[in-house]
């Protein structure tokens, strides 16, 4: 992608400070952000003035965005301990509701199946909220800009974070800008102990000409808390490195230029054979001829003739190979492919979805492992920062697969008629509230038996009467 973020980074400063493992980090952070949306290799050589019978089929963008539906399309919730709305409920989602929860979350998943990692950094008296009171405000930070240090002898310790990005200055010129958020861990004296430290520090940088190319310290600020205020989170598990999986990785990449492929050259093919090839033979001496789709030309030689060159095959082969192409990347990535069951959907049955989603579910299941973990996290943080109990509870994610309705009713019945389930959890699970419609069965049994009582009335009534 021309004059990206990623370009002018590496070529402005990145390069020359960064070690080799970030430089390389930052060349597939830029592959798998152009992939993800779209910008992806030419697959045709196209001279200048040449048709462009390049194709681009962005399968990869939508693994990411069924990925990232399926983890939060849906929403989540947090339960925490406590009977009905405790001040740490109120405040906890009166802080996610002054940072749109819903977006977060979104753009925190799009970026953790993008990159392989999710970072968060939590900004107290940072936002507003819709009752004016100030909340601390969650930034979510692009992974291509930040840099993780750990313990050499453990990758879970970590360190230090560095942010480092570009902007433009107030006389109009480039500046860089880091940020270094790292732990200290105190001094070691004479006699062995260790003096201060466990604490963060909050460390601003800027490089520019007019700092001579060379990084100025500007900000310094001591965190008050054990912990940092940034966190970071793997989208996938990754158990030997710090950083985490991205939903699109090297060889689907390669899956995704090989579809492509396929896919430009059967588009060249449609173009240079869509019309049929014609050839005249023994048609005199004429001026000019009309050879269009819809015209047929006719000559009053004896000898003339127009000839048609016959295809000696066809693209069903290519269009195979294609569609397993793209079997193949949804496979490999663990999504399902529902052009691959269209045939099928009446048919399925709940048994039957779950087997067919046992793939998705199951990285479904890891995401929501590392995600749920990581917000827990957010939510411990941000109720010390508050000063109040820092248990977050659970996290309560939501059924994600659609249900055959006339399935379920006959599996409750027969769970209900076994004894194996009550009345109010077979409530709960259909969204009703089970003392509101206690209260109306009740009402609908009161005048059914008054309407039943008024008419054995009315019968001994008549009955009376001799009628």
């Amino acid at each position: 992608m021309a004059n990206s973020i990623f370009d002018r980074l590496r070529n402005w400063f990145i390069a020359p400070l960064l070690d080799s493992a970030a430089q390389e980090r930052l060349t597939l952070a830029e592959r798998q952000r152009d992939y993800r949306s779209g910008v992806q290799r030419r697959q045709l050589k196209v001279r200048p003035n040449q048709h462009d019978d390049n194709v681009v089929l962005n399968y990869t963008g939508l693994v990411i965005d069924r990925s990232v539906s399926m983890l939060f399309g849906k929403g989540v919730d947090f339960d925490l301990p406590g009977e009905g709305d405790t001040p740490e409920d109120e405040f906890i989602e009166a802080v996610w509701r002054a940072n749109k929860k819903e977006i977060t979350l979104q753009r925190l998943a799009i970026l953790g199946a993008e990159q392989g990692t999710c970072y968060l950094k939590i900004l107290p008296d940072g936002i507003i909220g819709m009752d004016d009171i100030i909340y601390p405000r969650l930034v979510v930070v692009d992974p291509a800009l930040v840099t993780i240090g750990t313990h050499p002898d453990d990758i879970e310790n970590i360190i230090r974070y560095t942010i480092e990005y570009l902007t433009v200055g107030m006389n109009g010129k480039d500046e860089a800008h880091k940020q270094e958020i790292e732990r200290d861990d105190g001094q070691v004296e004479a006699d062995g102990t260790i003096t201060g430290g466990g604490v963060w520090w909050i460390r601003d940088y800027v490089m520019s000409k007019a700092t001579s190319n060379r990084w100025q310290l500007v900000n310094e600020q001591r965190w008050e808390y054990p912990f940092a205020p940034m966190i970071h989170w793997q989208n996938l598990p990754n158990p030997v490195d710090v950083y985490g999986v991205p939903d699109v990785t090297g060889d689907v990449i390669e899956l995704q230029d090989r579809a492509n492929f396929v896919a430009s050259n059967v588009s060249k093919l449609i173009r240079l054979y869509a019309h049929p090839q014609r050839y005249g033979r023994n048609l005199g001496a004429i001026s000019s001829i009309a050879l269009g789709p819809d015209e047929m030309p006719v000559y009053n030689g004896t000898e003339a003739e127009i000839r048609q060159l016959e295809a000696l095959g066809d693209l069903a082969s290519s269009q195979q190979f294609l569609l397993t192409l793209r079997q193949s990347l949804f496979d490999i990535t663990q999504t399902v492919d529902i052009s691959s069951m269209t045939d099928k959907l009446g048919a399925l049955t709940n048994f039957g979805l779950r087997v067919l989603y046992a793939d998705a579910l199951s990285k479904l299941e890891q995401k929501r492992r590392l995600y749920g973990d990581a917000l827990l996290d957010v939510n411990r943080r941000l109720l010390t920062i508050n000063g109040m109990n820092p248990d977050p509870g659970v996290i309560v994610w939501p059924e994600i697969l659609p249900v055959n309705e006339s399935e379920k009713v006959v599996s409750d019945t027969f769970q209900l008629g076994a004894g194996l389930v009550s009345k109010q959890t077979l409530a709960a699970e259909y969204g009703r509230d089970w003392e509101a419609e206690q209260e109306r069965m009740t009402g609908e049994e009161e005048v059914a038996n008054a309407s039943s009582n008024n008419i054995g009335s009315l019968l001994l009534k008549n009955f009376t009467n001799g009628q």
